[in-house]
């Protein structure tokens, strides 16, 4: 099936009106690509630095300051991925939200498994969808939903 659709402007458009292009905005990804790089870099530099003084310390150490999204495959900034969720009130109780969030299944990839880095993270909307999550995904959707408790609440990774 096919539609059709017909516009008319009143009143009409004179015939030498020229429209400019849009203006180049940069991309929030692109945004976040570059802080990733800084991040990085800086990084590097410490990890030198606190190898230092701590030479037994892991080498291989990773701080990461931003994550692909799973659904859209753009790059966000952890703490983006933190939303206030409301708890109903029959798990409000710490135990019971404890308990609840237990019940999700543990998921954690034969890749991270073997070489201990998280592959992925998850915002919380899809860690309640599929039932499932990393140690990571975890930590997110409890501290989102204190947050919805009016708690204050952090997630600490290193």
């Amino acid at each position: 099936s096919t539609l059709w659709f017909e516009m008319f402007f009143i009143p009409p458009m004179p015939d030498n009106v020229e429209l400019p292009d849009p203006p180049q905005v940069q991309s929030s990804n692109d945004i976040w690509s570059q802080v990733t790089k800084k991040w990085n870099a800086d990084f590097s530099k410490y990890q030198k630095m606190y190898s230092e003084w701590f030479p037994d310390a892991p080498t291989d150490r990773r701080f990461l300051c931003t994550a692909e999204h799973v659904q859209t495959r753009s790059t966000f900034p952890l703490p983006s991925f933190l939303a206030p969720i409301a708890v109903p009130s029959q798990i409000s109780p710490e135990g019971e939200l404890l308990h609840w969030i237990n019940s999700i299944t543990f998921l954690s990839p034969p890749k991270q498994m073997r070489d201990g880095r998280i592959a992925s993270w998850q915002v919380p909307s899809s860690i309640l969808i599929t039932r499932k999550g990393g140690a990571n995904d975890h930590a997110i959707l409890l501290c989102s939903c204190l947050l919805g408790l009016d708690y204050d609440a952090y997630v600490c990774k290193g």
